[in-house]
């Protein structure tokens, strides 16, 4: 996992990270509670989907490495517009987030900057997946070892 590490890492220097990630089961929208978790876990973001995959793949002995692009950074407090537009299921409901705008239209230019920042990590992880195929093979060959007939 280290090599996928160093082969992902040189085409993106600028913007690749590596280090621990703190687990949340709840969203940490303010700046100040991420600095909090970030100085009390030694993290260098919060993530609240990656362990859960990591435990699978631990219990089934397969190897696992997060890759993740940060939307909201560490400095960002979340536009509270976002846990009011909310479902149960995590997702952005339209209606609900206009709904909550169109009361509190001051939440706005908060909302554009993490469009920005969301566009940017979209962008990031487009490539890094374009690499993932051509880094990841020998682990997937020796994963899945191609069989013969000989």
């Amino acid at each position: 996992i280290n090599a996928i590490k160093a082969k992902l890492a040189k085409p993106l220097a600028q913007r690749t990270y590596t280090g621990k990630l703190a687990e949340s089961k709840s969203i940490v929208a303010s700046s100040e509670d991420k600095a909090t978790l970030a100085t009390a876990t030694g993290a260098i973001a919060v993530d609240m989907e990656s362990f859960a995959i990591a435990k699978v793949a631990q219990a089934h002995s397969l190897p696992f490495l997060p890759v993740r692009a940060i939307a909201d950074p560490r400095t960002m407090d979340l536009p509270k517009a976002v846990s009011h537009g909310l479902n149960d299921q995590g997702e952005v409901e339209l209606s609900k987030l206009l709904l909550y705008l169109l009361w509190h239209p001051t939440e706005l230019p908060g909302l554009i900057a993490l469009g920005l920042h969301f566009s940017a990590a979209q962008k990031t992880l487009k490539e890094v997946a374009k690499q993932l195929d051509v880094v990841t093979m020998p682990y997937q060959h020796a994963l899945n070892p191609i069989k013969t007939n000989a």
